[in-house]
C-alpha cells in the first residue's frame, strides 16, 4: 500500500495514496476511497470535517528503474529528431513535476541552443 498523502492549495485539499500494479481501471473503487480518507485523517484529524467535493482515480505510470529524464535522438525515414523525455513518475508526479519540468526546459533549451548554433 502506498503512503498517504495530503496536498494543501489555494482553494482545495487532494489527498492519495494508492498504489496497484497493472490496474487500468479510471472507475473510483470505495473501497481505496475510504482507505485513503481514513489514512489522511489519521495525518491531519481537521480534514475530517472537510468536505469532499469530487473523486477521481489516474493512471499514474512509473518504470523499474525510476523516472526518466533525458534527451535521445530518435531516428525516422524522414530525418532524426532530438526529443527530451521526462515520464515515469508514478504516484508522485505532483511532487516531482516542478523539479522535472525545470531540468526538461534546461534540456529542451539546451538542445535548442546547439541547433541555432549550428545553423549560424
Amino acid at each position: 500500500m502506498a503512503l498517504p498523502f495530503v496536498y494543501f492549495s489555494k482553494d482545495d485539499v487532494v489527498l492519495g495514496g494508492c498504489r496497484q500494479q497493472n490496474r487500468a481501471d479510471l472507475t473510483v473503487d470505495k473501497f481505496d476511497s475510504k482507505s485513503i480518507w481514513d489514512r489522511c485523517i489519521a495525518m491531519e484529524p481537521s480534514l475530517k470535517y472537510a468536505e469532499i467535493i469530487s473523486e477521481n482515480d489516474g493512471l499514474r505510470p512509473g518504470r523499474k528503474n525510476g523516472v526518466r529524464l533525458e534527451t535521445e535522438v530518435m531516428t525516422f525515414p524522414i530525418g532524426s529528431i532530438k526529443v527530451v523525455h521526462n515520464y515515469g513518475h508514478e504516484g508522485s508526479g505532483v511532487l516531482l513535476s516542478w523539479g522535472c519540468a525545470k531540468e526538461a526546459t534546461q534540456l529542451a533549451a539546451t538542445e535548442l541552443v546547439t541547433v541555432m548554433q549550428a545553423k549560424l
